[in-house]
Order: structure tokens, then C-alpha cells, then sequence
């Protein structure tokens, strides 16, 4: 084309996914009435179809700005434990208490979460709301998931799960507080075993009541069964680990006499 003949004012044609020109606004003296009644239909429906988009993408940064919110927030120890004493007391007293088999959001939960909103800003005012409804929030799928241990039978079972898993935590905040304050053990051999002073390098140890349910341990009087401790030994552990271990244990035993 002439270059003479093209019209600086022109826009460029406007072309749908396939190709096809939806409407050339420099072209409208050549484009009868009908063809640009349907340019205009297909312009309006992109348009609102870019609209929607943008209202879509708008409630997807909300949602990401709301979790990221809830993220953020982490309850002192001193909410939690005024959240748990509040639900407590409610259902002591026979006050409505949250039905875990429905949903957080539902009507009759959200007035029981706002009760123990009030009864813990009651107690500790100096705490901010958001702090105590992310308590509020955790300590409601806590029973959820415990009603669900209890209609599956499964409440023993993660007790005892969760008396081994303390065990070895306190097993390992020993061993740490050992090495942290013997003046015997090197910087340098602080620095080699500090490694596997972590979590996954503590055995497991269970009481006789963990076996309660086994013949082996039928004649164990109750008494006795929470005090005898059978350890379970990592067999991949290396053995120079083990050693390091059984001299912490026993240096901790004698801080302890």
C-alpha cells in the first residue's frame, strides 16, 4: 500500500483469537451497518469478558492476602492456653459448645467462637483479636480431629504416638543442654556431632502400657507399666553416634543425682 494513501489516524484492526478483524474503526466508511453492529456486540463481549477476569483475578489476591494473613499470625503460648481454659469452662458449664462435625463458618460455630473471642480478650486485653482468632481457628480443628480419633477408635493409639514423639524431644533437649554445658567435650567435636543433635536421630522409647494390649505385658502390674522404658535402637544409626549418646545420658543422669 501507498504509503501516501495510509491515514496516520487509523487504528489497527481489532482481531479476535482466530484471525478474524472484529472491527476496523479506520474502515467504517467501507463496513455496511449490520457488520458493525456485530463488531460491536463481539468488542462489548470482550470487554466484559476481560472485566470478569480482572473481578476474578481481584478475589484471587484476596483469598492469597487472607491466608498469607493467617500465616503470619502465630498465638503466644499464654492465648493459647486462655482459648483452651475458655472452651473448658464453657463446656463444664453446658454452654453451647462448637459441633465439629460442621463447618468453622456455620452459624451456631462462629457464636461459640465469638463467646471465647470475648471471654480471652476478657482475660488478657493487652492481646490483639487477630492473635486470638487464629488460636480460636487452630484450637477448633484440634477437636475436630480429635472427635474423629474417637469415632475411629484411634485415640489411644496417637496418645501413645504422641508420649513417644515427647519423650524423644525431651531426649534431645537434654542431649543438647549436655553439650552446651560440659567444658570436657571440643569445640571440635561440638562442631562434628552437632549435626545429628536433631530430632530424627533420637530413639524411640516405650513404656509397658504402649503394649498393654499384647499378652507379653498381661502380668505388668498398672503401676509399673508408665516406668519401665524399652528402648528401640536406630540400626542405621553409626555406632561412634550412639557412643557420643550413651556418654551424654549418662553425664545427664549423674547432673540429675
Amino acid at each position: 500500500m501507498d504509503q501516501s494513501q495510509v491515514n496516520p489516524f487509523h487504528s489497527t484492526p481489532l482481531n479476535d483469537d482466530n484471525g478474524r478483524v472484529l472491527l476496523d474503526v479506520g474502515n467504517l466508511s467501507s463496513v455496511d451497518e449490520d457488520s458493525v453492529t456485530v463488531s460491536r456486540q463481539a468488542l462489548q463481549q470482550l470487554l466484559d469478558n476481560w472485566h470478569e477476569m480482572l473481578r476474578e483475578q481481584k478475589q484471587m489476591r484476596e483469598e492469597l492476602d487472607k491466608t498469607a494473613r493467617h500465616k503470619k499470625v502465630k498465638p503466644s503460648l499464654k492465648v493459647k492456653h486462655a482459648v483452651h481454659s475458655v472452651y473448658n469452662c464453657m463446656e463444664t458449664e453446658g454452654v453451647s459448645v462448637w459441633d465439629t462435625s460442621k463447618s468453622f463458618q456455620e452459624a451456631s460455630n462462629r457464636y461459640v467462637s465469638k463467646k471465647i473471642i470475648e471471654g480471652v480478650n476478657a482475660q488478657i486485653q493487652e492481646e490483639e483479636t487477630e492473635a486470638i482468632s487464629a488460636a480460636v481457628r487452630t484450637y477448633f480443628f484440634t477437636k475436630r480431629k480429635q472427635r474423629k480419633r474417637n469415632d475411629k477408635g484411634l485415640t489411644s493409639v496417637f496418645r501413645k504416638k504422641q508420649a513417644r514423639r515427647q519423650r524423644k524431644h525431651q531426649k534431645l533437649t537434654r542431649r543438647k543442654r549436655i553439650v552446651k554445658e560440659s567444658t570436657s567435650i571440643t569445640e571440635q567435636e561440638k562442631k562434628f556431632f552437632n549435626p545429628v543433635l536433631t530430632i530424627d536421630y533420637m530413639s524411640s522409647e516405650d513404656t509397658a502400657s504402649d503394649f498393654s494390649d499384647s499378652s507379653d505385658c498381661s502380668d505388668v502390674p498398672e503401676s509399673k507399666k508408665s516406668k519401665k522404658l524399652s528402648r528401640r535402637t536406630l540400626s542405621w544409626r553409626a555406632d561412634k553416634v550412639s557412643t557420643f549418646f550413651n556418654l551424654l545420658d549418662r553425664r545427664d543422669r549423674k547432673s540429675v543425682v
